[in-house]
């Protein structure tokens, strides 16, 4: 017989409302013009909505996207580190997830166009 363990973790939700966060998912990669520059913790581009439809603006160029329910939600959690070693592990949830921005079109460059 095949035997499964399971494990509870209690979970709380932080002070306060829960935020909700969106899933971005994009195609492709994002290199540095250096590889001497690492990307880790710069900003990425800036995400506005035009008319209900989210566009993501990274350098010279433009993205358009769709915003689409996800099937099953996430939750982000943070861990709460506990002073006995012990004890069960918890958690706080941070936010939910339940919808993702999805960019999967060719960016379109902006060189010589103005931006509203």
């Amino acid at each position: 017989a095949k035997r499964t363990a399971s494990m509870r973790i209690p979970v709380q939700y932080g002070a306060g409302e829960q935020k909700e966060w969106l899933l971005l998912e994009l195609q492709g990669v994002c290199e540095a013009r250096e590889p001497s520059e690492p990307l880790d913790g710069l900003p990425l581009g800036e995400l506005v909505f035009e008319r209900d439809i989210p566009t993501l603006y990274i350098g010279h160029h433009q993205l358009k996207g769709k915003v689409l329910e996800l099937k099953k939600p996430f939750a982000v959690l943070k861990k709460v580190l506990q002073e006995d070693a012990t004890a069960p592990a918890k958690y706080i949830v941070v936010a939910a997830i339940r919808r993702q921005i999805i960019f999967k079109t060719r960016p379109k460059p902006l060189i010589g166009l103005k931006r509203q």
